[in-house]
C-alpha cells in the first residue's frame, strides 16, 4: 500500500475526550482523546510516513464502536464516499528580475550580487574547495547562482572544475534545472554555504584591503592573481613571497616539471631548471627529491647554481603549483612489444601502424598517453648507460622485406628460409606463447668457419645495431641471459659457444626458456613478495656441439646444420652492403600485419601441423609431437603472410614445407642416434677399443652366446663412467638409471645367468665364475661393429 491512495474506514469510536474521575483528562494543557477507529497508532504511522490517506467516518453520530460489518448485519448499505479535498493554492513561480545582456546595464543590486558572488567563487578556487561534496549544497548553490543568469552558469563551472570528475554536461544540466525552478531571488543561499567553509563577506573585505596593499608591492608585469593563487610570484627567473617587510626571494631559479614518470621501481620527474643568470638544465629528479626541504636542496644544488632559500611551507606551495601543471607519463623499461600500449618500442620511438619518434626528452605520445624512453633522452648524460638498449634503434631506410629475403635465401639456402620463418615468428612470440605455453629455440650447429656466426649476424640487423651474443661459457651466464631476455620482448637473443660440457644449471635454464620459465627473486617487503623475471624474446643458440647430450633440450630446438661448403659470394657481398644500412624497416613491415597474423594464427597453425603430421605418417615415420609443433609454430606466421600476399619471399609454400620436413627428418635421425642407451653402446665400443689396452675384456666383462651379446653391468659400469666423461666431457648415468635404459633398449633380450672367465691369474690359468647375472642383447640389432677391434667375431661361441 506504500505510496498508494488509502481510504481508512473508521469504526465509530475513539477521538473523543477521555475521562478520568469523571473529568476530562488533560496533558500538557490539552485534552487527551480516546483511542479507537478514529484515533489509533496505525493512523499516526500513516501520517508519519506522509502517506496519501483519507479517513471515512460512516457513522459520525455514534461512539459505540459500530462499524461497517455491524451495518451489513443490520441490512444497511452505507455509501462509501471520500470527502472532497480542499483545493490547494497554486504556487506561483518566483518572479526573477530580467537581466539585460550586458552586465553594465544591470541594476546596482544585481551588480553587487555578481561582485560578491565572484569574490566568494575566487576564494573557493584559491582554497581548492569542492562545494559539491554535499549534494544538497551543490543543488542550493546552483539555485542561488541561477539568479545571475548566464554569468551564474560560468561561476558554477568555475566551482566545479577543480573536481576530477568534472563534467561540463552535468554542470550545465544542473544549472538549466535551477533556471527552470527559479527557487531563489538572491545568492544569499550560496553565501550561507560559504560560511560553512569559514568564508564570509567580512573576511573577503579584509582580504581585499590586504590584496590592494600586496598589489602595490608586486613588480610591473607580475600577475596579482598568480600570487594570490599560489602564495608567491615569478619574476626574473626566481620566485618571491611578500611579507610585512616587502618582497623576499624564496627560490633563486624557476622550475618547470615537464613530466611525472610513473615507475614501480624508480618514479621520477623530468624538470627544467633556469636560474637568475639564465643558465638552464634539464634533469630527472626522483620523486623523493620533493619529499623534504633537505632532499630538494641536495638534488638541485648538485647540478649547479640553483639555491632555494625558502622554508618547508614555501616548498609545499611550490609543489602544489608544479604538480598541478605536470603531465603524467609511463616509463618503458622493456623494448620490443609493449602489450598495454599495443605498440612495438625501439629505443628512439614506437611503432603502431606508423612510426612515432621520441622527442628530445625521450617522450612519445600514443593513444592519449605519454611514454618515456630514457635511452636517448637528452637528460641522460651517462653515455655508458643503456649500451645494449641504444643499439635497439630504428633508422628509416628504403630496404624492403622482399629485397632482404631474396639475398638471405641466395646466401644461406634452406637455413636462410628457416631463419626467416623463425625471425618472423619471434615478432609475435607473446601471442604464440600464450597459445602454446611454449616457443621453440633455434640451434645453429657447425664447426668453426662453417658460416653459422655470419648467419646469426644477418638476423641481428633487423633489430638495429647487432647486439653481442651471450657466451654460454661465462660462469655468470644464467642471470645475465635471463635479464637480457626480460629486457627485450618479441625480439631474438642469441647465445653462443654452447657445449655439451656446460653444467646442468645452464642446461636447465635453456630448457626453461622453451617453457617460459625464468628466475624468481625476493622483494624487500613485509609480505614476502617475490619478483618473477620471465623470458620475453625468442632464443637462438649456436655451438660446435650438437645438443644431443640431453634429448629434452634437443627436442626443444629446431636444428640447422652448417657444413663447410662454398656460398654465393656475389650475393653475400650484396647482403653485407645492405646490412650497412638500417634493416629495422623490414621489422616494421612485418609488424604492420600483427592484427591479421594474431587473428588467423591458431587456424593457420592447425592446418600446418596437420599437414606436417600427414606427410610424416605417409613416410611411415614416428616423430615426436613436440618436434612437429615446433616446426608448425615458426612456419604458420610466414605461410599466412605468404598466402595472403602480405610478404614476398623467394620460395613457394610447397618448397617451404619440403625444407621443413627435411629438417624434421634429419633432426629425428640425430635424436634416434643419441638416446641414453644408444650413447651407452658408443661408449661400449670406446671401452673395447681403448688404447693402449681395452677397459673391458671379452669373456670377463662381456661375452657372446647364441647370437647375443651379454654384459656384466657391475663390471662394466665403473669403466663406462670413465670412458663417458672422456668421450662427452660429462659424467655418465648412474648404475640404477643405466639399468632402466638398458632393459628398455629395443635390442634387449633377457636377463640370464652365465659363467664368465675370471681375470687372468699370475700362473696363467683360466678360471670360470659361478653362473652370474648378465644383460643379453641381440647383437645385430645393436648396430655396433667390433670386428675391426677383435677381428672376426663368432657370436655363437660359448
Amino acid at each position: 500500500m506504500f505510496n498508494r491512495p488509502i481510504w481508512w474506514i473508521a469504526d465509530a469510536d475513539g477521538n473523543v475526550p477521555k475521562l478520568k474521575d469523571g473529568q476530562p483528562e488533560m496533558k500538557n494543557g490539552k485534552q487527551v482523546l480516546t483511542e479507537g477507529g478514529r484515533n489509533n497508532s496505525s493512523l499516526r504511522k500513516l501520517k508519519a510516513f506522509k502517506q496519501d490517506f483519507t479517513v471515512i467516518d460512516l457513522f459520525p453520530e455514534r461512539t459505540d464502536g459500530y462499524d461497517i460489518a455491524d451495518a451489513l448485519r443490520d441490512g444497511l448499505r452505507p455509501d462509501i464516499v471520500a470527502p472532497a479535498k480542499p483545493k490547494e493554492k497554486e504556487k506561483k513561480a518566483k518572479e526573477l528580475p530580467v537581466l539585460p545582456a550586458a552586465v553594465e546595464d544591470w541594476s546596482v543590486q544585481m551588480k553587487d550580487y555578481l561582485y560578491k558572488t565572484t569574490k566568494f567563487v575566487e576564494e573557493f578556487e584559491r582554497r581548492g574547495i569542492w562545494v559539491g561534496k554535499s549534494k544538497e549544497d551543490w543543488t542550493n548553490t546552483a539555485n542561488a547562482l541561477a539568479v545571475l543568469g548566464e554569468q551564474g552558469r560560468e561561476l558554477l563551472h568555475r566551482l566545479a572544475r577543480p573536481e576530477q570528475t568534472y563534467s561540463k554536461k552535468d554542470v550545465d544540466a544542473a544549472f538549466d534545472e535551477a533556471l527552470e525552478l527559479k527557487i531563489c531571488t538572491s545568492p544569499a543561499k550560496f553565501f550561507q554555504i560559504a560560511k560553512h567553509y569559514n568564508i564570509t563577506l567580512t573576511e573577503l573585505k579584509e582580504k581585499d584591503d590586504s590584496d590592494a596593499e600586496l598589489r602595490s608591492m608586486l613588480p610591473a608585469g607580475v600577475s596579482p592573481e598568480d600570487y594570490f593563487k599560489h602564495g608567491f610570484y615569478e619574476h626574473d627567473n626566481a620566485y618571491y613571497s611578500v611579507g610585512k617587510d616587502g618582497a623576499k626571494m624564496v627560490c633563486g631559479f624557476t622550475i618547470k616539471v615537464l613530466y611525472l614518470v610513473k615507475s614501480k621501481d624508480a618514479p621520477k620527474r623530468i624538470v627544467e631548471l633556469k636560474n637568475q643568470y639564465g643558465y638552464t638544465t634539464t634533469l630527472d629528479l626522483p620523486t623523493d627529491a620533493f619529499v623534504s626541504l633537505g632532499a630538494f636542496k641536495k638534488y638541485v644544488e648538485s647540478v649547479g647554481n640553483f639555491v632555494f632559500e625558502g622554508n618547508e611551507t614555501d616548498l609545499t606551495r611550490l609543489k602544489k603549483k608544479l604538480f598541478r601543471e605536470e603531465k603524467v607519463t609511463t616509463e618503458i623499461n622493456t623494448l620490443g612489444w609493449h602489450e598495454r600500449g599495443n605498440f612495438y618500442a625501439f629505443s628512439n620511438g614506437i611503432f603502431n601502424a606508423k612510426w612515432t619518434s621520441a622527442d628530445e626528452y625521450g617522450i612519445v605520445e600514443h593513444g592519449g598517453h605519454n611514454y618515456f624512453l630514457p635511452f636517448w633522452s637528452g637528460i641522460n648524460e651517462d653515455y655508458s648507460a643503456y649500451v645494449n638498449e641504444k643499439k635497439f634503434q630504428h633508422k628509416a631506410s628504403p630496404v624492403k622485406f622482399k629485397q632482404w629475403a631474396d639475398l638471405i635465401y641466395k646466401v644461406y639456402g634452406l637455413n636462410g628460409a628457416m631463419g626467416m620463418c623463425f625471425y618472423v615468428a619471434s615478432l609475435f612470440r607473446d601471442y604464440i606463447f600464450d597459445v602454446h605455453n611454449s616457443f621453440p629455440m633455434l640451434y645453429s650447429f657447425g664447426q668453426r668457419q662453417s658460416g653459422k656466426t655470419e648467419f646469426g649476424l644477418s638476423f641481428k640487423y633487423p633489430f638495429g645495431t647487432p647486439q653481442d651474443s651471450i657466451s654460454l661459457e661465462n660462469p655468470s651466464t644464467v642471470i645475465g641471459v635471463i635479464r637480457t631476455l626480460a629486457n627485450f620482448s618479441n625480439s631474438i637473443v642469441m647465445l653462443d659457444e654452447y657445449k655439451n660440457s656446460v653444467d646442468k644449471k645452464t642446461v636447465g635454464m635453456l630448457k626453461g626458456f622453451y617453457d617460459g620459465f625464468g628466475r624468481t627473486t625476493g622483494v624487500k617487503s613485509n609480505d614476502n613478495q617475490t619478483k618473477v623475471t620471465k623470458p620475453r624474446s625468442a632464443v637462438w643458440i649456436s655451438g660446435q656441439d650438437m645438443p644431443n647430450i640431453d634429448n629434452a633440450l634437443f627436442t626443444r630446438t629446431i636444428l640447422l646444420e652448417f657444413l663447410e661448403k662454398g656460398r654465393d659470394y656475389e650475393s653475400f657481398a650484396k647482403l653485407k652492403k645492405m646490412q650497412e644500412q638500417s634493416l629495422t624497416s623490414i621489422t616494421l613491415e612485418v609488424l604492420a600485419h600483427r592484427g591479421e597474423v594474431t587473428e588467423w594464427y591458431t587456424q593457420t597453425y592447425k592446418i600446418v601441423r596437420d599437414y606436417l603430421k600427414g606427410e610424416v605418417e605417409k613416410q611411415g615415420k614416428t616423430i615426436e609431437d613436440r618436434m612437429l609443433q615446433n616446426m608448425a609454430i615458426i612456419l604458420a606466421p610466414m605461410l599466412f603472410l605468404m598466402e595472403q600476399e602480405l610478404l614476398q619471399v623467394p620460395f613457394t609454400s610447397e618448397e617451404l614445407y619440403k625444407m621443413a620436413l627435411h629438417i624434421i627428418y634429419r633432426q629425428h635421425e640425430q635424436i634416434s642416434q643419441s638416446t641414453d642407451s644408444r650413447r651407452f653402446w658408443d661408449v661400449f665400443v670406446g671401452m673395447v677399443s681403448h688404447k693402449p689396452q681395452p677397459l673391458i675384456v671379452e669373456g670377463v666383462d662381456y661375452k657372446f652366446h647364441k647370437g647375443n651379446l651379454y654384459i656384466r653391468l657391475g663390471n662394466v659400469h665403473p669403466p663406462y663412467m670413465m670412458q663417458h666423461r672422456s668421450q662427452y666431457n660429462v659424467p655418465g648415468l648412474d648404475k640404477l638409471t643405466l639399468d632402466y635404459y638398458l632393459k628398455h633398449d629395443p635390442a634387449f633380450v633377457e636377463m640370464k645367468n652365465l659363467r664368465f672367465d675370471m681375470p687372468p691369474s699370475a700362473t696363467g690359468g683360466v678360471l670360470r665364475t659361478n653362473p652370474t647375472s648378465c644383460y643379453g642383447f641381440n647383437f645385430e640389432e645393436l648396430g655396433i661393429d667390433l670386428s675391426s677391434i677383435n677381428g672376426d667375431i663368432n657370436t655363437d661361441s660359448e
